[in-house]
C-alpha cells in the first residue's frame, strides 16, 4: 500500500484537500497504485459515499482521475469497481436521501468516473458489476428511488448499456419490476410515488424492444408487471407491447393465469380492460 492510499484509508473525518494535492504533487506515480486488495485512491474516495464535504471531495476526485484515468475501469480482489463502492456506501445506505447537495455530487462523481472510462481499453470496466451480472443501468434501477435524470445520463453516454442482461437473461427493465415487484409497498403508497413509473417510462422509450424480451426463464416485463398493483404501470407497458401482441389481441399464455388471479381486484383489471378490452383471452382453443 502507498503512503496516499494509506493515509485516505485511516481518514474517518473529512479528507483534507491541500494534503491529497500535495500527494499528487510530490508522486503522482503513486496516485495509481493499488493494495493488496486491488483497490485504489479513487475507491477509497468513492468508499466514504457522500457523507465528507462534497465541494472538497469532488475536487480530490476530479485530481485523482486527472493523474490515472485507468482506475475508473479497474476491478478489485473483491470484485468491486469504484462505481460499486460509490453506489453502496451512498444510495444504498440511505444518504441520498432528501439531500439535494449530495445527490448533485454523487451525480458529478458518476458522471466523471464515466467519462475517464470512456477513454481506457475494456477488458475491465465499470459498466459490468460481476457480482450480480449486467451493467450500470441493472445497478443504477436496483434502487427505484434512483433520479431519472441519472439514469437518463448513463444512457445518453452509454446507450450500448442499454444492451446488457445480467445472469438471468434480464434486461434493466426486467430488473427494476423484479425489485418494485419484491418490495412493492401498499397499493396507495404505490400510487402517490412517480419515480419508478419515470424509470420504467425512460427505458422503454429509449429500448422499445424490451417490451417484447423475454429472460432466461421466458418472462416479459409485462408479466412481472401483474405482481405490481399499479394500473399506471401496466397502461404503458400495455400500451407498449409488441405488434404480434397487438393483431393477435392476447395476452401471452404465461399473463393470462396471472391476471385471473388478480380478478378480486377491480381496479387492476378495469386498466386492462379499459387499455385493451380483448386481451383477457388465453389464446389457446380450450374446446
Amino acid at each position: 500500500m502507498t503512503p496516499l492510499l494509506m493515509f485516505m484509508s485511516i481518514q474517518d473525518g473529512p479528507m483534507p484537500l491541500d494534503s491529497i494535492q500535495a500527494f499528487c504533487d510530490l508522486a503522482p506515480e503513486c496516485v495509481g497504485e493499488t493494495d493488496k486488495l486491488g483497490r485504489t485512491t479513487l475507491y477509497a474516495m468513492c468508499q466514504r459515499g457522500t457523507k465528507g464535504q462534497c465541494k472538497d471531495d469532488l475536487q480530490i476526485v476530479e485530481r485523482l482521475l486527472s493523474i490515472a484515468p485507468q482506475m475508473a475501469n479497474m476491478v478489485n480482489r473483491q470484485d468491486d469497481t469504484a462505481l460499486d463502492r460509490l453506489w453502496t456506501a451512498s444510495e444504498a445506505t440511505g444518504q441520498l436521501d432528501g439531500n439535494e447537495t449530495r445527490r448533485s455530487f454523487f451525480e458529478r462523481i458518476v458522471q466523471l468516473i464515466l467519462a475517464a472510462a470512456d477513454h481506457q481499453p475494456p477488458p475491465t470496466t465499470t459498466v459490468h458489476f460481476a457480482k450480480r451480472g449486467g451493467g450500470l443501468l441493472h445497478q443504477l434501477v436496483t434502487f427505484p428511488r434512483c433520479r431519472v435524470d441519472v439514469v437518463n445520463h448513463v444512457i445518453y453516454y452509454h446507450e450500448e448499456l442499454l444492451k446488457e442482461l445480467d445472469h438471468d437473461g434480464n434486461t434493466p427493465l426486467h430488473r427494476l419490476l423484479l425489485v418494485m415487484a419484491a418490495s412493492s409497498p401498499p397499493k396507495v403508497k404505490l400510487h402517490e410515488s412517480k419515480n419508478p413509473i419515470s424509470l420504467a417510462l425512460a427505458l422503454v422509450n429509449r429500448c422499445p424492444k424490451y417490451i417484447r424480451q423475454q429472460n432466461n426463464h421466458g418472462q416479459f416485463p409485462l408479466e412481472l408487471a401483474f405482481s405490481i398493483p399499479w394500473s399506471k404501470l401496466h397502461d404503458l407497458l400495455l400500451k407498449q407491447h409488441p405488434v404480434a401482441l397487438e393483431a393477435s389481441n392476447k395476452l401471452p399464455d404465461p399473463c393470462f393465469p396471472k391476471v385471473m388471479a388478480r380478478m378480486n381486484e377491480p381496479d387492476f383489471i378495469h386498466a386492462i380492460l379499459q387499455s385493451k378490452p380483448g386481451l383477457i383471452v388465453s389464446g389457446k382453443d380450450t374446446s
